[in-house]
């Protein structure tokens, strides 16, 4: 693997790690998913509710009330993707 790979690949895991130490955090009673409700209570404290809403609906795809850590990582990654394309 070149240089370029593995640069990449580190910055992969170390963003892994970071939503990881988020997702945690969140996960309260630790059974490997987030209550919707609980995020959204969280998020209420950030950020303003219409913001909260959307960014569940990222996060929780199948709307199950619970977000696993895959759908959490796919939700941060696409609200990072579109933050990117829209700013340039």
């Amino acid at each position: 693997m070149d240089s370029v790979g593995l640069e990449t690949q580190g910055h992969v895991q170390h963003l892994l790690h970071k939503l990881r130490e988020v997702f945690d955090v969140c996960d309260e009673d630790a059974d490997g998913f987030i209550r919707v409700e609980d995020f959204m209570d969280l998020g209420q404290q950030f950020a303003q509710g219409d913001e909260v809403v959307k960014l569940v609906k990222y996060l929780d795809p199948h709307d199950l009330g619970r977000i696993n850590f895959k759908d959490f990582c796919q939700g941060v990654l696409a609200i990072k993707g579109k933050q990117l394309i829209n700013a340039v």
